[in-house]
């Protein structure tokens, strides 16, 4: 989920809209002015109770006016303030509450000066001068506070501060004690200096001050301080600065006396330079909520993950336990007359590769084959192809195309069941009496003289890939060839030849050839070393991509005990 660091484009045209509707409805003609109205002394007397009341409060209704616009100021700083701790008590954020602290405090300063304006607080000079005073005050404090809590972290970076609560409080002692020092002159202090012009054009020049510096603040601190700390926050207080410099335009340019029309716009605005931060606040608040509810699922989803990868993981290690627990053990390869070795090496947990060594009546049946794919599907494939020929082999069917043909059939159904478009390449080996009949469709098989010498049987005529047809029987065939002693086979599945180095060069068939020739004076077991050791070298770090299977045989000078006749006769077909 990708932060949002900048409020809607609609919230911004909000904002300018509302600035910008009082002065167009002032054109229109509505007046927004609440100055005093003089109360007629001259007809208090006369007055009944309730026409007295009346009369005095609206009299008093500029007054009235003043203190709801204050006080909704003052109530959205005071809000601000709150969440900004909220929110640092949740992320840490130092930045957040300085600028919270620094808005509360501005806050404060309009609190402050309506009740002075209300006369609820008793100062030694004249009320009015006093109150003229402390707004030009909180207004000058507010673009300053704000640079400076906003300057602290231009100046220094804001990790080593990160959730130093030590240091939040040391920057409010000292915003508090900037605040207490005006306060305590406004009340004990006798000279006020005239700020209000109202016949010049710039009526308030105080204000034109303030004015100057919230320009300052939106032009060069405020833009700088978003770009190192992007937040919604952070931006709510550039687009602050509209309705604030809309505020100080009214009261520097328009505002005359105390209530008047532009001076209650000035006001409105102010509270809108202090609900865009809150908002800012806010969304940025909903937006880390959500973004921890997010993670929290997350969390809990990847610990679902988890326990069901491991789970899963326990299930392929039993099914790859199993796979190679029904490989051919070492006694099993002990065969009189043959020297025999195989290897196996799934690419992943579970391969789709398969070879098996079986030894019934005197033939030495080899399978070798290779499931499309790998993988879990593939591996329970080749756990059927295993099952299914080892039957096969038990019922003593020696016939060439039956034995495929039922093994095609038995494999096909199963794949049709299972909803798997899989099949697998598969070769089938009957050694007996020095002769070697190959059937099915596999990789080329290599044939090796006592010297060295490569003889190399393609075997794409001699079957059709088991499992993606339900009759492949006019497709089966298989060829014959004698094995003097020193002679020998060699069969492997496609991750050899294909295996590829760095360079994404394929290993080869040619150069697999050329590691048997070197090796062939070798016994089976280090011939098969030798190979896998040259494999493994070309291959290099790669990630090995598809399962390695490989099957040795060589003839040792006594001969398998000569076979029953019609053996012997099936075997030559």
């Amino acid at each position: 989920m990708i932060k949002k660091t900048q409020l809607p484009k609609q919230v911004v045209w909000a904002v300018i809209a509302i600035c910008v509707l009082p002065f167009l409805l002032n054109l229109l003609g509505v007046d927004f002015d609440s100055t005093l109205r003089l109360f007629d002394f001259a007809m208090f007397s006369e007055m009944g109770k309730h026409e007295r009341d009346d009369a005095l409060f609206h009299s008093l209704a500029g007054g009235f006016i003043h203190t709801i616009l204050e006080w909704s100021a003052f109530c959205a700083a005071i809000f601000t303030a709150v969440l900004s701790f909220v929110y640092f008590q949740i992320k840490g954020d130092i930045v957040t509450p300085i600028i919270g602290v620094a808005l509360f405090f501005a806050g404060s300063m309009d609190a402050f000066h309506i009740l002075i304006s209300d006369r609820l607080i008793e100062t030694n000079a004249e009320s009015y001068k006093v109150m003229i005073f402390t707004w030009t005050v909180c207004r000058l404090f507010n673009p300053v506070i704000l640079i400076i809590g906003t300057g602290i972290f231009l100046v220094s970076r804001v990790q080593k501060y990160s959730g130093n609560l030590a240091f939040v409080a040391t920057i409010t002692l000292g915003f508090g004690m900037v605040f207490y020092a005006i306060i305590h002159y406004a009340l004990i202090g006798t000279f006020f200096p005239q700020a209000l012009f109202p016949n010049a054009l710039i009526t308030r020049p105080w204000d034109a001050l303030s004015l100057l510096l919230f320009i300052v603040a939106v032009g060069f601190v405020l833009p700088r301080f978003y770009q190192r700390y992007p937040s919604l926050f952070s931006h709510s207080l550039i687009i602050s600065m509209i309705p604030a410099i809309g505020t100080q335009l009214h009261m520097s340019f328009g505002s005359k006396i105390l209530f008047d029309d532009h001076f209650n716009m000035a006001h409105f605005l102010k509270i809108i330079s202090y609900v865009v931060p809150f908002l800012g606040l806010s969304v940025d608040y909903i937006d880390t909520y959500r973004q921890e509810e997010v993670a929290l699922k997350t969390i809990a989803l990847n610990e679902k993950l988890k326990a069901e990868n491991l789970r899963m993981g326990a299930e392929i290690n039993v099914a790859r336990q199993i796979q190679q627990m029904i490989l051919p053990k070492p006694e099993e390869l002990e065969i009189e007359g043959l020297d025999i070795a195989g290897y196996m090496e799934p690419a992943d947990e579970v391969g789709g590769d398969y070879y098996d060594v079986l030894h019934t009546d005197g033939i030495v049946t080899i399978g070798i084959g290779d499931v499309t794919g790998h993988g879990l599907e593939s591996g329970l494939l080749m756990l059927m192809v295993q099952t299914a020929v080892r039957t096969l082999k038990e019922v003593r069917e020696h016939d060439t195309v039956r034995f495929l043909d039922t093994l095609n059939r038995t494999i096909y159904k199963n794949v049709q069941r299972m909803n798997s478009e899989k099949n697998l390449t598969l070769a089938i080996l009957n050694y007996a009496e020095g002769a070697i009949s190959i059937s099915g469709q596999h990789e080329e098989t290599i044939v090796v003289r006592q010297g060295g010498q490569i003889e190399r049987i393609d075997t794409m005529d001699l079957g059709f890939p088991i499992g993606l047809d339900d009759d492949i029987v006019d497709f089966i065939s298989h060829t014959i060839v004698k094995l003097q002693p020193g002679d020998g086979v060699v069969a492997y599945t496609d991750g050899i030849p294909e295996a590829k180095n760095i360079d994404k060069k394929q290993y080869g068939i040619e150069q697999l050839c050329e590691v048997i020739s070197l090796n062939w004076h070798l016994s089976a077991l280090e011939i098969k070393d030798a190979i896998i050791a040259d494999v493994r070298q070309f291959i290099g770090k790669q990630k090995v991509f598809d399962d390695i299977t490989l099957l040795v045989l060589k003839r040792q000078d006594n001969a398998l005990s000569e076979l029953p006749r019609s053996q012997a006769t099936l075997l030559s077909l």
